[in-house]
């Protein structure tokens, strides 16, 4: 068999892993140039201008890579780059997130690729779109791994503005650009990768005609293991209060949760990484018994997630599948969620007994698992073997492409380069 040559782009660079898409994009990079008979050329887009250095990590774990700028200037630029991001938001149809990853150099780069011949290429997020150059639909192969279903995204950060909110005209034109940006997307890919069960469903039954596949993030087998703190009242909460699905659980979590828990259990002590103490006061989501740690280092999570009692996980926003959660079953730490945040994922443990709506029965249940401390043990227990199950069967990123390449491709899992046209003869896109 001919080896596969994919053209992997990638929206960030992905390194440090400090965040969960960041994690899930280096899981991706990592499986597919690791493949055997796969031949990765992957491009990077550095969109603030600060990271082009951490590129030096791929490199030097020997995959071909290039790391390129946005093309739009930033706003801190000066007037005329302000000037031009107005215009760019007035006047474009495009969402935010596309206008900003646009690439012109990618673009160039990635033609200079096809000309060396390729066989496909793989795209992470629907902005990854902004980083190809038109010919290459219906020349070969492009494949769109989503990460979310940007439409309901967009719709919950609409939501999320309050009634009287000025940003919310803002935010419907953004949401109506997603829903005409995602549709036109359907139109020219050739198959979708979704690492949620229920997003794959979503875009099944959504976009009839189009080749869904579903892959599984991977979860990794730790040396430390859950053990829980010395008071069994520690509880934990991770991640930035810059995405606005981690904000409104904070305020929940702050503002709700923790007084109606602490009521029940005076000792109760919540941990929030992600934002820092003076962060909290200006937003006003102070609360008694919430510990604000800010940014924690990578090298400290363990330690944090092996120490604290149960992790809380209120996302009720957002789409995807919550990364956090299965950072914290892979050390078999049990965690208590709203079912929202659950969703999509294939490994069980977590208990859903959170209610976004009732956080005083969200509180009682809590409290409940707190002062039984054979039943956390025994959610550790159901991860451990759940995990195990997982592993076993999970879809790997590298077998997920190539079963999005292989109706394409007469069955051999290499896909020629298909003419001009091919893709709407051969499929149907509604």
């Amino acid at each position: 068999m001919d080896e596969l040559r994919i053209a992997h782009i990638v929206v960030e660079v992905p390194w440090p892993p400090d965040k969960g898409g960041k994690v899930s994009f280096l899981n991706h990079i990592m499986e597919l140039s690791g493949s055997p008979g796969v031949s990765v050329s992957l491009v990077l887009l550095d969109a603030d201008g600060d990271r082009a250095g951490q590129a030096g990590h791929f490199r030097g774990i020997g995959l071909e890579t290039e790391v390129f700028p946005r093309s739009l200037p930033h706003v801190s630029e000066g007037f005329a780059a302000g000037a031009r991001a107005l215009v760019s938001f007035l006047l474009s149809p495009k969402p935010r997130i596309c206008r900003v990853r646009r690439s012109d150099a990618a673009i160039a780069h990635v033609r200079g690729l096809l000309g060396r011949g390729l066989d496909a290429i793989v795209c992470e997020h629907i902005s990854g779109l902004e980083m190809i150059p038109r010919e290459a639909f219906g020349r070969i192969p492009v494949i769109c791994v989503t990460h979310n279903v940007e439409r309901r995204v967009a719709l919950d950060q609409l939501r999320f503005q309050g009634i009287l909110s000025p940003l919310r005209l803002f935010f419907l034109g953004e949401y109506l650009k997603t829903v005409v940006y995602e549709r036109h997307l359907m139109k020219l890919v050739s198959a979708v990768i979704s690492i949620s069960g229920s997003d794959a469903e979503w875009y099944s039954r959504t976009y009839p005609g189009t080749r869904v596949v579903l892959t599984d993030e991977p979860i990794p087998v730790r040396e430390q293991r859950w053990k829980g703190s010395e008071s069994g009242r520690r509880l934990l909460f991770i991640g930035s209060h810059r995405y606005f699905p981690n904000l409104d659980a904070m305020r929940w979590l702050a503002g709700r949760f923790m007084p109606a828990l602490r009521r029940l259990e005076p000792d109760a002590v919540l941990s929030v990484c992600g934002l820092s103490e003076e962060e909290a006061r200006r937003l006003g989501i102070k609360s008694e018994g919430v510990e604000y740690l800010g940014f924690v280092d990578g090298d400290a999570l363990p330690g944090l997630h092996c120490s604290h009692d149960l992790y809380l996980c209120p996302i009720r926003l957002g789409s995807g599948i919550k990364m956090k959660i299965l950072d914290a079953m892979s050390y078999l730490m049990p965690v208590a969620a709203v079912p929202q945040s659950l969703s999509g994922i294939g490994a069980g443990g977590p208990l859903a007994c959170l209610d976004f709506d009732d956080p005083a029965a969200s509180a009682g249940r809590v409290a409940g698992l707190l002062r039984d401390r054979g039943e956390l043990q025994a959610m550790s227990d159901r991860t451990r073997d759940e995990l195990a199950e997982y592993r076993r069967n999970r879809r790997d990123f590298a077998g997920a492409v190539r079963e999005a390449l292989d109706p394409l491709s007469g069955g051999d899992g290499v896909c020629p380069a298909a003419g001009a046209g091919y893709l709407r003869r051969t499929r149907e896109v509604r």
